[in-house]
């Protein structure tokens, strides 16, 4: 949700290839988005629930050089996040390897995303929507309702017997 918001643009926002994001401002992300949408107060707090969901941190030189980006969470598709799972314990954060890391903008050219401004639009669509509906509170968390964010999935894995709740 805080990266379809435009108002937190100018703390957080999707790299042009929509495969990573990057924080633009920590301060005010400590200050102003961490606490609303994640419960915290600690940027390190934050890093580490990113860590615990399986989220990388890009370390090569260029364009997305402290980027972070995990294989399910891609900007127009919110709905891949059902099959994000927590790591397991003590297996979160992995040693930086820059020469194994994706380079997105080749990636992107062989398969693009939706363009950011048809993606964006689509998102604050849903978030004007979301914010309508008594299902967002203050706190919402996306990863916390995979079911909601993806009603289909159900009916989906019953045809190819894999749950993607379990």
């Amino acid at each position: 949700v805080i990266l379809s918001n435009e108002q937190y643009s100018h703390i957080i926002s999707w790299m042009p290839h929509g495969r990573a994001w990057k924080v633009i401002n920590k301060e005010l992300l400590v200050e102003e988005a961490i606490p609303k949408f994640f419960g915290q107060s600690k940027f390190s707090s934050f890093t580490r629930q990113l860590s615990g969901w399986g989220f990388k941190r890009l370390h090569q030189t260029g364009q997305d050089f402290g980027c972070y980006y995990h294989e399910c969470f891609l900007r127009g598709h919110p709905r891949l996040t059902v099959l994000m799972r927590r790591v397991p314990k003590g297996q979160g954060k992995a040693t930086p390897n820059m020469h194994s890391e994706p380079d997105f903008y080749l990636i992107a050219k062989q398969y693009p995303l939706e363009n950011s401004a048809d993606a964006l639009k689509k998102e604050n669509e849903k978030v004007l929507r979301l914010e309508a509906t008594s299902e967002c509170e203050d706190n919402y968390n996306p990863l916390l309702t995979r079911k909601a964010a993806a009603p289909n999935m159900e009916s989906i894995s019953q045809q190819h017997q894999w749950d993607p709740f379990d």
